[in-house]
């Protein structure tokens, strides 16, 4: 992190974010056509397209701020192509473990969206998640921070807030999951899992951009939600 170097966004890496962006609203719009119901678990019956709107003006916000901080990127054009082997990997490594769980003791039967629709969903929610748990309380931190402590103690103070965003996306997770079942061993593997997975996002988005972070949890989607997710059903439930 250079905490004390302003910088304006690249172009660039902006106009694909912006590309990335319109991308993850219209596939909203079209899935909201015909299976609205999909989101009502995590949006609570609000509009999918005012939702992602909302959350898109406030990733905009978020990247314009953590940039004039000196902090993060949208994409590292330098480490581009070290970014995307790095993401790949530690995204299939990271889900071996949880198809081993699923295998042992699986999970709910119905845990996934399946194709075609997962091929929008999950891209959708992916790009939710990462403005609302990663973006936004990183700039909230990052801001308030600066505003608090001096030069010589922000570095630390701002890997410190890595450690602590990371929990967020876990201890959602584990509160809707488990709202109404006991805390098990799951819950409690879930928890750490998500954690790490969280970690290395922030390590990746601190090293590589928003967008090698977003493409981590995409590919890590693709292997655990759309290609375990189809094969489980005839594998476990058959």
């Amino acid at each position: 992190m250079r905490p004390d170097k302003k910088k304006r966004i690249d172009l660039y890496s902006f106009f694909l974010f912006a590309v990335l962006s319109v991308a993850v609203l219209i596939a909203t719009h079209f899935l909201a056509l015909g299976q609205a119901s999909l989101f009502q678990r995590f949006f609570s019956g609000a509009d999918p397209v005012l939702v992602v709107s909302s959350v898109m003006g406030l990733g905009v916000l978020c990247l314009c701020v953590l940039a004039s901080q000196g902090q993060y990127e949208i994409l590292n054009p330098g480490l581009a192509l070290r970014g995307a082997l790095f993401s790949s990997v530690a995204a299939t490594f990271l889900v071996v473990p949880t198809i081993l769980v699923d295998i042992v003791h699986p999970f709910s039967h119905d845990m996934n969206v399946l194709p075609p629709a997962s091929l929008m969903f999950y891209p959708i929610m992916g790009y939710v998640v990462e403005i609302v748990f990663h973006l936004l309380p990183l700039t909230v931190l990052v801001v308030g921070l600066s505003s608090v402590f001096d030069k010589r103690h922000r570095p630390k103070l701002l890997w410190g807030t890595v450690f602590v965003v990371a929990l967020l996306e876990p201890a959602f997770q584990v509160s809707l999951g488990y709202a109404e079942q006991p805390f098990d061993w799951k819950a409690l593997y879930i928890s750490i899992h998500l954690y790490i997975f969280n970690l290395v996002q922030l390590y990746v988005f601190q090293r590589f951009g928003f967008l090698h972070m977003y493409g981590l949890r995409m590919i890590y989607y693709l292997h655990w939600h759309i290609i375990w997710g189809t094969l489980r059903l005839p594998i476990l439930f058959s």
